[in-house]
């Protein structure tokens, strides 16, 4: 296991993104804004230009997500008393999956996890900037200094490798379901 201090914003996401979206998830309805959130918290470390002197980068990036979370709550609540609308919560449905839905995903996610870490380091980083945090090709190219052609051509590799381990690893059905981005061109 690598040192905190040593270790590339694509470790960290990959080690501590499944206990960002629990702590999410236990404090937020809709599963939309933990994806949300999570994104958000992993796009602002992104952003750190010195990431290898952040101390501790676990504390680092839970206080990120727990400031956007305070922001989140702050905003929900500006938008309820403006709204001018009294809710009944007792009518609201929660959009939370089930118990076994959370484990079900938490599975497959690690699964995915799992296959990212076996990509290639310029695979891993090309495939999370363009599929998870939603860069183009040229986006990503700019960040990791390659060009968009060589981007597309790491995704693409990174998606069909990840593809195979949850084949191996999981039934059909699922690999298609955790691998959804394998369809989508984020090339624009």
């Amino acid at each position: 296991m690598h040192n905190d201090r040593t270790q590339s914003v694509t470790e960290v996401f990959l080690r501590y993104n499944k206990d960002i979206r629990s702590f999410l998830r236990q404090r937020l309805p809709s599963v939309e804004d933990v994806e949300d959130l999570t994104q958000e918290a992993f796009v602002r470390v992104n952003r750190i230009k010195n990431w290898q002197q952040v101390d501790n980068p676990r504390n680092y990036l839970f206080q990120i997500v727990k400031n956007l979370f305070r922001d989140h709550m702050r905003k929900q609540q500006r938008n309820i008393v403006c709204s001018g609308r009294d809710l009944d919560i007792s009518k609201t449905e929660s959009p939370a999956p089930t118990p076994e839905e959370a484990l079900q995903i938490d599975q497959e996610f690690s699964g995915l996890c799992a296959a990212i870490t076996r990509l290639p380091p310029k695979a891993q980083r090309a495939l999370i900037l363009n599929k998870f945090f939603g860069h183009t090709y040229e986006e990503t190219g700019r960040v990791m200094g390659i060009s968009p052609r060589t981007v597309e051509k790491l995704i693409a590799k990174g998606v069909a490798e990840c593809q195979r381990h949850m084949l191996r690893h999981a039934n059909r059905h699922t690999a298609d379901r955790v691998v959804p981005f394998a369809a989508k061109d984020r090339s624009r």
